[in-house]
């Protein structure tokens, strides 16, 4: 008797969850969900397609607490994610930031402080580009020159597939910050990158917590060493031990009449700002330490990605990467390098590099975004809190705006007069 009326318990338990948990019927379509876990994720482009066959352009996705609607149409996600609505982030992002509120940044942040945080950095970038040739274009030089001398002295040494590639990108990104450059040898750089690595290959653990928040009460130990955690917290520990030391010694040597960097303007401004201004937009030191997060991984993980990309594809392809080469020296002086002012005259290098963007799409799905409130789209309700995405290897790869979309063709982006589009 006893166990029949356990078994009648547990039944219940399970209806009620089918009933409580089920996804919303005006939600877009999508496999059936398992009450409270959701289903498999999807990760590879190859899933995604099969999804679009079964189901659509716009479709449901869940895992643990967390709905994700995909998107697979350039039309649906060109409107969707212009709609302000679309502004914020899920809060599984806030493992991998220094404030888990989420209440400083750009990058994962939303409302007053997000948007007075943005237009500070949009005018330091400003600023950065102006005038002759810009600290952003001497920064790029200097690093061009290193790189080259550094890649030189490998010629004919097998090697891993070195860290100056980071490196590079980040010392210009440094320069504007900090005003200091690293070696593209140096090892305190170095390891930061080497515990980057270990933090993209556990990131998806480290979200696990976060879409199911039982997992959170397992010990420290199980967390830091079997989901992933331990990456995320040592990364987070070796960037702020770096801008401490940082903006402690731009706070001993500044000089509000004469900012050097981003840093000494964010601390200038950090002094002179009103007593009126309204808590959630005062600038702070905690702040400070998140926008410099902030700009470390937008800047230097895209654009070292991008560098990687553009190697595979000079080595895969080098009939092309040999035209792009011979546009160079025929346009550009050999005791010159090139600048943006030779933008307009290399069609042929920039439709390479838009090409490899396209062909490689750098990362098969975007970071997600999240709905801040109920909305309807397409004739479907997306939810408050729901998050959002795209595979840009489908939109990338889709035969109703590409010819022959499989296919590496830099071509496809100049028009007949050989001019880039």
């Amino acid at each position: 008797m006893l166990l029949e009326l356990l078994l009648l318990l547990l039944l219940l338990l399970f209806i009620y969850a089918v009933l409580h948990d089920r996804r919303p019927a005006a939600m877009p379509p999508g496999p059936p969900e398992v009450p409270y876990v959701g289903q498999i994720p999807i990760v590879t482009a190859e899933q995604g397609v099969q999804l679009r066959k079964k189901y659509g352009d716009i479709v449901t996705q869940r895992l643990g607490n967390t709905r994700t609607v995909l998107l697979f149409s350039y039309s649906d996600v060109k409107e969707l994610f212009t709609k302000p609505e679309l502004a914020s982030r899920p809060q599984f992002f806030n493992k991998f930031n220094f404030d888990e509120t989420l209440s400083y940044g750009v990058l994962f942040n939303s409302g007053p402080h997000w948007s007075h945080s943005r237009k500070f950095i949009q005018r330091q970038l400003r600023e950065l580009g102006t005038g002759g040739t810009s600290r952003l274009e001497e920064a790029v030089h200097m690093e061009a020159r290193a790189l080259v001398e550094h890649l030189t002295s490998l010629e004919s040494k097998p090697t891993l597939y070195p860290h100056c590639f980071e490196i590079a990108v980040l010392n210009v990104l440094w320069q504007f910050v900090a005003g200091r450059r690293y070696e593209l040898d140096e090892e305190e750089v170095c390891s930061i990158f080497r515990t980057i690595e270990g933090v993209k290959r556990y990131a998806g653990y480290s979200v696990i917590i976060s879409v199911f928040p039982f997992l959170a009460w397992l010990p420290d130990v199980v967390q830091r060493h079997y989901l992933g955690q331990r990456y995320v917290q040592d990364f987070l520990q070796h960037m702020k031990a770096l801008f401490v030391r940082c903006v402690e010694e731009h706070q001993k040597t500044l000089d509000p009449a004469s900012p050097r960097d981003f840093i000494d303007d964010y601390l200038t401004e950090m002094a002179q700002q009103s007593e009126q201004h309204e808590p959630g937009l005062q600038l702070t030191v905690d702040g400070l330490y998140q926008l410099l997060l902030d700009l470390f991984n937008t800047g230097s993980d895209t654009m070292s990605n991008m560098m990687n990309w553009v190697v595979y594809y000079s080595l895969r392809y080098p009939d092309i990467a040999q035209r792009c080469r011979e546009d160079i020296d025929l346009l550009v002086p050999r005791d010159k390098l090139v600048s943006l002012d030779d933008k307009k005259r290399l069609p042929y290098l920039e439709a390479f590099t838009t090409e490899v963007l396209r062909h490689s799409s750098m990362a098969v799905y975007i970071p997600q975004h999240s709905v801040s409130k109920d909305i309807m789209f397409r004739g479907y309700l997306i939810p408050k809190d729901t998050a959002v995405t795209t595979c840009s290897h489908i939109i990338n790869r889709d035969g109703q705006f590409w010819q022959q979309p499989e296919d590496f063709m830099p071509t496809r982006f100049l028009d007949e007069k050989g001019c880039y589009k």
